[in-house]
């Protein structure tokens, strides 16, 4: 999928009508009030995204099986991530919505080729990611750990840990290998860490205005990035 062509300009434009359709409808009453059709309005962007993913892969039936593969693992992450996203809108189901989000964040890794390795072959640069973003993920997750129900609190720990990883991943793979998809794939990730420290700080400490509207712009936003990542030839 070619970053600037028509083709591609036209799903942009179709994935921000859809990410505005929930911003300005589904988090309003009285679509708010109608659980179903907040799940339908949430999911519609990374359905889209699903859909975009998955046309490629057909495309690519023919491809390296390097690509094919790394377009399977963004498929299973957006699919959890889509999961996540329904859980999220019934509080009783917020854990089951973390561990699909949790199961996301494994895939991106993945996806930004992190892994154990990263820890044996890291060098000054990729430990002062480690270390800055380590950093402020526990910061974060002792300030609010004290508002959370102890059921929540080792799941929201791996959670942390997890999120961490995958950002860190990304910083070291921009670090190791300069081009347009790395950088894409890092703004992503770190759009995604974002989101996740204002749903957190929303949720168990501080309520932000306009929460929903930062959190979820900034949720779509690193999901896009993701995605133009992985599906542009550049990569």
């Amino acid at each position: 999928m070619m970053l600037y062509d028509t083709k591609w300009q036209l799903f942009v434009v179709k994935y921000v009508v859809l990410c505005k359709l929930y911003l300005f409808l589904g988090i309003r009453p009285p679509f708010s009030e109608k659980p179903f059709v907040k799940v339908i309005t949430k999911c519609g962007p990374v359905i889209l995204l699903i859909t975009a993913v998955a046309m490629d892969l057909v495309d690519k039936h023919s491809q390296s099986t390097h690509d094919i593969t790394r377009e399977l693992i963004l498929l299973s992450g957006l699919v959890f991530s889509m999961i996540g996203d329904a859980c999220l809108v019934y509080p009783s189901w917020f854990l089951l919505g973390l561990l699909s989000f949790a199961v996301t964040q494994v895939m991106y890794t993945a996806l930004f080729e992190g892994g154990p390795h990263l820890f044996l072959d890291a060098d000054r640069s990729s430990i002062t990611a480690a270390a800055t973003i380590g950093t402020i993920s526990l910061t974060f997750y002792l300030g609010l750990v004290s508002n959370m129900s102890r059921v929540t609190k080792p799941l929201a720990f791996l959670y942390c840990c997890l999120i961490s990883v995958m950002l860190w991943s990304a910083v070291v793979k921009v670090q190791r290998e300069t081009n347009d998809w790395t950088i894409f794939g890092a703004v992503g990730a770190g759009f995604f860490y974002m989101s996740d420290l204002l749903l957190a700080t929303d949720k168990w400490g501080v309520r932000i205005p306009l929460a929903q509207y930062l959190i979820l712009g900034t949720y779509y936003t690193a999901q896009l990035f993701i995605v133009v990542a992985v599906l542009s030839p550049t990569h």
